[in-house]
């Protein structure tokens, strides 16, 4: 370092210093970017005056006169050569007049004329950096937490309380552990310089300071009064008058900050959000798609790309091909960047408020769900404490949403107070989410729902907000990763943009099709689903109509088993490592697909008890005129499935793990089983 950019680094490290003083005030109080802009001008305009008038400058002078200089004074005599019998008196006199300058000025000419001592001395700067540094931190760290206690007593905010704590206890580690280091450290280096110059250039000082002090004898050894330090009282005067005036600033915000801020005309109030139809005119059609943007996000901004103008629900709302059959709804709630909200079991309440609002349970026979990030954890919420109405939602496209949190969500509590946060750090330590992933684990209405989930696979900022295994969880159907961030997933370009496409497609595939959904739904026995089935059943014989009920039942049952084996595919890594199932466990989850067959919790209750080949059995017994070919099939399907199904190893064979590509073949070849034993004519 030289000494241009050691003045010019401690100029700008008392703003450095400021601004981070105010960043707990941000986190804890702040509730727009007005008032975060406010807040910053604050403690640069504080940063300001405090260089303007060099407020440190009489107790670093202090600091450097009773300390620093003494010992320079008292060692760069020593380089006088000592023929010239040089007494103690005179000693004393040279270091305190004004002939001392220009026996420094020899010291510093030398060290820059010499490459090891220049080295050295750009040490020497640093270390001066760290040591004024450390008095910067000591008067500032002390003024801002009195500023924050003062706050506190006016807030009744904790968290101010904290900040005023902790930048007074870094304030004092600055006054008895930062500035003696360096104060140290600075004498040793200052030590060190001489004993260099001393075996670099020491004759060459000698003779210099032989010419300087034979001409001040010859002149009568003229002198003044050693330099004085700042009287300690001035110091404590300047001091306290900068702080008092800091403290009465910063109180000043902290009452203004009760109601005097408003969120500035570009933030969001919680009354303005409003959640509606894309489009205009009536909306009965088959299906709707209900938007749920992530957080810190609008049902505008969430959804447009740069340098777009039409958003996802609009491409999706003005769709030639799905506009006659699919409405378009955006749901949209309060979600501030550092200010309170509303928490995520809120948001639960404000989305069945919001359908109901705008009847779209009771105007589409379908609802489909399209969450971003947070959002998907909202849905998720929903649908397990509104269970009734799962029979509407045949599928769910969660993009990059953190099912088992995000450590982002752990670092972005450190400076906001909004509680959708807390509601998303890593599963390991929250409620809500692990409330969540049990409730729909443990839900047959939930677990049916076609649950796609979209990949994050590009950084935001250089991070991955969502990681993988986050993002994947409780999801039943293939993976979709996207070469995009956080931000832009759920930003398509046009209908072409596989962002698009994907949603479209599944959404094709679970809901629209024959408007209705492939994915498992249980109707009672003897319920018609459409015009044809109940003409078709109105001829039907009832044994064979409650058979093939009976059988379809439990092939939906082997289906759904499939579709959870499937979501284990991707796992990897021993059971016990916090990174999800291991496929040790692939072998016994098999035993869900027979038992789905043999004992299906849904059904004809008098045939709740028989297994699949006794039932078979029965089938063929009471309604002979069934073709046997069909019924033969079916058997010898069952009989395959069983042999696979005992044939893997259980989580006791630790040594028979199934790999995953087995796996996956091996799941393709049982639904391929599952569908041959439809019996159905």
């Amino acid at each position: 370092m030289t000494l241009n950019a050691l003045q010019l680094w401690r100029k700008a490290i008392p703003f450095v210093i400021s601004v981070v003083c105010v960043v707990p005030w941000i986190g804890a109080r702040a509730q727009s970017m007005r008032e975060c802009a406010l807040i910053l001008t604050f403690a640069l305009a504080i940063a300001f005056l405090y260089v303007i008038l060099n407020i440190p400058g009489p107790r670093w002078e202090q600091e450097m006169e009773t300390h620093v200089r003494a010992q320079i004074r008292s060692n760069l005599i020593t380089l006088v050569p000592e023929n010239l019998y040089v007494t103690s008196a005179e000693r004393e006199q040279l270091a305190n007049s004004e002939i001392f300058k220009e026996l420094t000025g020899i010291f510093w000419e030398e060290i820059d004329h010499n490459k090891i001592l220049r080295s050295h001395k750009q040490h020497f700067y640093s270390n001066g950096f760290a040591y004024s540094t450390a008095v910067d931190g000591f008067l500032s760290c002390i003024v801002f937490g009195v500023c924050y206690a003062i706050a506190w007593m006016i807030l009744k905010d904790i968290k101010l309380l904290f900040s005023a704590v902790g930048l007074i206890v870094v304030g004092v580690i600055c006054r008895w552990l930062a500035i003696p280091t360096s104060r140290q450290r600075h004498l040793a280096l200052s030590r060190e310089q001489l004993a260099l110059l001393k075996t670099e250039r020491g004759q060459f000082i000698a003779d210099r300071f032989r010419l300087i002090v034979l001409k001040w004898r010859a002149q009568g050894r003229p002198g003044v009064s050693a330099p004085s330090s700042p009287p300690k009282r001035a110091i404590l005067w300047k001091e306290g008058f900068a702080g008092i005036f800091v403290v009465i600033a910063f109180s000043a915000l902290a009452l203004m900050s009760q109601g005097w801020f408003g969120p500035g005309p570009g933030v969001r109030l919680a009354t303005e959000v409003k959640s509606g139809y894309v489009s205009e005119g009536a909306h009965n059609k088959f299906a709707a798609v209900v938007f749920v943007h992530g957080i810190f996000g609008t049902k505008e901004d969430t959804w447009l790309g740069r340098g777009r103008s039409d958003t996802f629900p609009q491409l999706l709302s003005n769709d030639p091909e799905l506009k006659n059959r699919v409405d378009v709804f955006a749901f949209e709630y309060f979600t501030p960047k550092f200010g309170a909200a509303p928490s995520i079991v809120d948001l639960d309440d404000q989305l069945r408020g919001a359908l109901d609002d705008h009847h779209l349970f009771e105007n589409h026979q379908k609802i489909v769900f399209l969450a971003h990030s947070m959002g998907g954890i909202v849905v998720r919420h929903f649908l397990l404490n509104h269970q009734d109405r799962i029979e509407s939602v045949p599928m769910v496209f969660f993009y990059a949403t953190p099912t088992n949190g995000s450590e982002m969500a752990s670092v972005g509590q450190l400076v906001s107070i909004n509680p959708q946060l807390r509601g998303m750090v890593p599963i390991e330590g929250n409620d809500l989410l692990q409330s969540i992933q049990s409730g729909w684990l443990n839900s047959d209405k939930a677990k049916f729902i076609a649950s796609h989930c979209a990949v994050e696979e590009l950084p935001t900022f250089g991070i991955t907000i969502v990681t993988r295994s986050s993002a994947t969880s409780l999801c039943n159907r293939p993976l979709d990763p996207f070469s995009a961030n956080h931000m832009d997933i759920v930003k398509p370009t046009d209908r072409e943009d596989s962002r698009y496409t994907r949603f479209v497609s599944a959404l094709q595939k679970e809901v629209l099709t024959s408007n209705s959904s492939p994915t498992p739904r249980i109707p009672s026995p003897g319920t018609p689903r459409t015009k044809s089935e109940i003409a078709k059943r109105e001829e039907a014989n009832p044994e064979i109509e409650n058979f093939e009920f009976e059988i379809e039942t439990r092939a939906d049952a082997t289906t759904a088993a499939l579709d959870r084996l499937a979501t284990m595919t991707w796992l990897d890594g021993d059971s016990n490592t916090g990174n999800g199932t291991s496929l040790r466990f692939a072998g016994s989850a098999l035993s869900g697909v027979l038992l789905g067959l043999d004992h299906p919790r849904n059904g004809i209750p008098k045939f709740k008890d028989m297994a699949y080949l006794p039932l078979m059995l029965e089938f063929r017994q009471r309604v002979p005129e069934y073709p046997r070919v069909r019924i033969e099939q079916s058997t010898e399907a069952y009989k395959r499935i069983k042999k696979f199904c005992e044939s893997q190893p259980r989580y006791e064979d630790v040594d028979r793990r199934l790999s995953r590509v087995a796996l996956r073949e091996a799941i393709k070849r049982l639904r391929d089983d599952v569908s041959a034993l439809q019996v159905t004519k």
